[in-house]
C-alpha cells in the first residue's frame, strides 16, 4: 500500500515553544504516511482574536496569502494541524478536513495501549525481534503477539516482559507469562 500523502501544519505556540523537534521525530514513528511541513506560517486566528466578527478579515488575510493556498494546491492530501484554531480556520476557509496529530496516532495506539492483546493486526510486521538477554527464550505465539505491537514500541514492550522474566527466574516467555505482565502494568 502506498504512503499516503500527509500535510502537517505547525501552531504557532509548537513553533514557539520549540516543540517542533518533538512533532518531526513523532511523525517518523507513524507508517503508511510520507509527511511533507506547510512551509508558511500562522493560519490568523491568533486564538479566540479572529472570532470576533471585526477581527475576521484581519485573521483570515495571513491564512489566505499562504496556509490557504498551500492546502488548495494539494488537495488529495490528508491535513494534520495540532490547534485547535489552526484546525478552525482550514475548515472555515477551505475542503479538507485538518486532524490533530493524535488522531493519527490512535490506529497504532490502539495496539500500543497493550501490545499484548489479542486480536486485530493493526500495525506492519517487521523482522524478527532480537532478544536482549540469550537466557530467555521467546515461544512462537508470544513472539507473534509482541509482533503486533507497532515497531515504534515494540522494543519497549519486549524489555519490560524481559525484564520481567528476569526478575521472576522465569526462561520461558509465554503469552500466559505475557497476560499476568499485562496484568499487573494495567491493574485489568
Amino acid at each position: 500500500m502506498p504512503d499516503v500523502e500527509t500535510l502537517v501544519h505547525s501552531h504557532c505556540h509548537q513553533k514557539a515553544g520549540g516543540a517542533m523537534k518533538a512533532v518531526h521525530r513523532v511523525l517518523k514513528l507513524i507508517p503508511g504516511h510520507r509527511f511533507s511541513m506547510i512551509e508558511y506560517g500562522c493560519c490568523g486566528m491568533a486564538g479566540t482574536f479572529s472570532l470576533e466578527s471585526e477581527h475576521q478579515a484581519i485573521g483570515a488575510a495571513p491564512a489566505n496569502q499562504g496556509l490557504m493556498s498551500s492546502l488548495k494546491a494539494d488537495r488529495e492530501a490528508r491535513v494534520v494541524a495540532n490547534g485547535y484554531f489552526c484546525r478552525q480556520q482550514m475548515r472555515a476557509h477551505g475542503d479538507q478536513r485538518p486532524r490533530h496529530l493524535a488522531r493519527l496516532l490512535r490506529v497504532p495506539c490502539r495496539e500500543m495501549v497493550s501490545p499484548f492483546k489479542s486480536g486485530r493486526n493493526n500495525c506492519q510486521r517487521s523482522e524478527e525481534v532480537n532478544m536482549s538477554n540469550a537466557e530467555i527464550q521467546w515461544d512462537s505465539e508470544a513472539l507473534t503477539r509482541l509482533e503486533r505491537a507497532p515497531v515504534f514500541i515494540r522494543k519497549m514492550a519486549r524489555n519490560k516482559v524481559e525484564k520481567a522474566a528476569l526478575d521472576q527466574g522465569v526462561k520461558q516467555i509465554t503469552v500466559e507469562f505475557m497476560e499476568r505482565i499485562k496484568q499487573q502494568e494495567t491493574g485489568k
